[in-house]
């Protein structure tokens, strides 16, 4: 698949803590094949949630990004770890700074 600007997309996503983000990423994973078994936050086998400390506490500590094709499109995931009330106070130090929501 070539990728042009007419068949990308991205996508952030930010809500408040423990609202599905992880899962929803993970489904979004799952069905468009890039993983070919659902992770769970419980388990810590998500893909986004990677390190020992979120997998122990079953939690995003951290923003992640995964980049995935489906159908005739790519998608650029972003996921923040932030509640939408912190979120509202963005710092230069935040990945997602200049995207708009």
């Amino acid at each position: 698949m070539s990728r042009t600007l007419q068949n990308i997309r991205n996508i952030g996503i930010i809500a408040h803590i423990d609202a599905g983000k992880t899962t929803v990423t993970e489904r979004m994973l799952f069905y468009s094949n890039f993983v070919h078994k659902v992770g769970m936050v419980d388990q810590g086998t998500t893909v986004t949630d990677y390190d020992p400390e979120e997998q122990e506490r079953g939690i995003t500590i951290q923003a992640a990004s995964v980049t995935f094709d489906w159908k005739e499109h790519t998608f650029n995931f972003l996921r923040h770890f932030r509640s939408v009330k912190e979120s509202s106070h963005f710092s230069c130090e935040s990945p997602f700074s200049g995207i708009g929501f």
